[in-house]
């Protein structure tokens, strides 16, 4: 049912908010549906001031509703089209969204924010040094920019990933201002 729902709304190009913390449903991201399979779906996602906020992964049994054409929605998009708000085109040559999401963001050079086994926060944040054997190397950041080690995560146990949102770009900023 969610899957076809998606499909539309990626068809439409209609904003929406995506309501999918069981144990806090007034938390929700919005944004635009830019690709869905039956197991993920990615959101183009727009900040509550109407910026563009990156793109995230989510898995498509992680949505508990689905909200358009409320009054949040609709402010919302009036201040994307006010910012001229626009994502850059994601595009998957497989169905595998996990490495491509991965590959666009090493290619990129965006900072990515992995969770991993459903565990309700980002475990992993960094850059994405390398994807091979069903496995990705993260070169993680900190909340200052500092480098803070290097994590290898199997891509089985990734959950959902943010790329690029305006947490991950500050501390892309942070991280360019030390070297």
């Amino acid at each position: 049912m969610m899957i076809n729902k998606l499909d539309e709304l990626m068809q439409n190009k209609k904003i929406a908010s995506f309501y999918m913390d069981e144990e806090d449903m007034e938390r929700f991201a919005v944004g635009y549906v830019v690709a869905a399979n039956d197991e993920y779906f990615i959101l183009a996602m727009i900040s509550p001031s109407g910026l563009c906020d990156g793109f995230k992964l989510e898995q498509v049994s992680s949505i508990i509703r689905i909200r358009v054409d409320g009054k949040y929605e609709n402010k919302i998009l009036t201040l994307a089209k006010y910012h001229k708000t626009k994502h850059e085109e994601i595009i998957f040559k497989e169905d595998n969204f996990i490495s491509e999401f991965l590959i666009f963001a090493k290619t990129k050079s965006y900072i990515v924010s992995l969770e991993l086994l459903n565990c309700g926060f980002y475990d992993v944040v960094g850059y994405v040094e390398k994807i091979e054997n069903g496995s990705c190397v993260i070169r993680e950041i900190d909340e200052y920019g500092e480098e803070d080690g290097v994590s290898t995560v199997e891509l089985q146990d990734i959950t959902q990933i943010s790329c690029n949102s305006l947490e991950e770009s500050k501390l892309k900023i942070l991280n360019k201002m030390q070297y």
